[in-house]
């Protein structure tokens, strides 16, 4: 698909705006293929350098054919505000953020013509990294696809190997609220309170270091996103919380 010239034309350049860890992540996954040039508020130039993309300043970022915003939620809000006199109108913004609903309520109230492919990447350097996983795309249907969007997606599915699945938000963050809220709030209270590999280790044990150590490791601003970006997050940890409070209890009972 890159070497179509209809593809070529459509996206030949990508901007990064956030250059955290998943954002030098997916920048190397897409640099073979498109010029890329990214930007963040701390200086992270020689990341750049090492990874063989361009830095350059928040309007040179917009300038390009898809602007990926990579911000932790909080700060989604002024990078939109400090983006809106920038970007043209033929841009497409790519959103990865890890829950839905409020990025894209916050981009349509700042960009209300932008041409928004929203996405969460089920996915990150780790995981992706592992032998035989399927590693999978969300995408929230848009109020209207463009042909940008067909050709990024096929890039995705062809080049990446990614797994595209469309789920409208609030579907996803509910689902998300269980799937990721629910497993990173486990995995932070595994490493609160040090679990470790043993030499007496079974095989589940095994399991639950593993899954510990795939999660545990994501950035506080991500563990908030995922925690507090979420509307239906909340109830799930209670619920969790409430289940072993009342399973001690009744170990402890007499």
């Amino acid at each position: 698909m890159p070497s179509d010239p209809q593809f070529r034309r459509l996206v030949e350049s990508i901007g990064f705006v956030g250059f955290g860890e998943f954002g030098q992540f997916f920048a190397r996954c897409l640099a073979p293929n498109f010029k890329i040039t990214v930007c963040d508020q701390a200086d992270r130039r020689d990341d750049a350098r090492a990874i063989g993309v361009a830095w350059g300043s928040l309007a040179e970022v917009a300038a390009k054919d898809l602007v990926v915003l990579s911000v932790p939620l909080k700060a989604m809000e002024a990078v939109l505000v400090a983006l809106k006199p920038h970007l043209a109108a033929t841009t497409t913004l790519m959103d990865v953020c890890s829950v839905k609903q409020e990025p894209i309520r916050l981009i349509r109230e700042h960009l209300p013509q932008a041409d928004l492919i929203a996405t969460h990447p089920l996915f990150g350097p780790q995981s992706y990294s592992l032998p035989n996983v399927q590693c999978k795309l969300v995408v929230c249907p848009p109020e209207k696809l463009s042909a940008r969007h067909e050709f990024l997606l096929a890039h995705f599915r062809d080049a990446l190997r990614l797994t595209i699945i469309e789920v409208p938000a609030e579907q996803h963050d509910r689902e998300m609220a269980n799937v990721q809220a629910l497993s990173h709030f486990v995995a932070k209270a595994l490493a609160e309170i040090d679990v470790r590999a043993s030499e007496l280790s079974t095989p589940s044990y095994d399991l639950l270091v593993q899954f510990m150590g795939l999660l545990a490791k994501d950035s506080w601003e991500l563990f908030e996103t995922i925690q507090k970006g979420n509307p239906f997050a909340a109830g799930v940890r209670e619920g969790l919380l409430k289940a072993l409070t009342d399973l001690n209890t009744r170990l402890e009972s007499k």
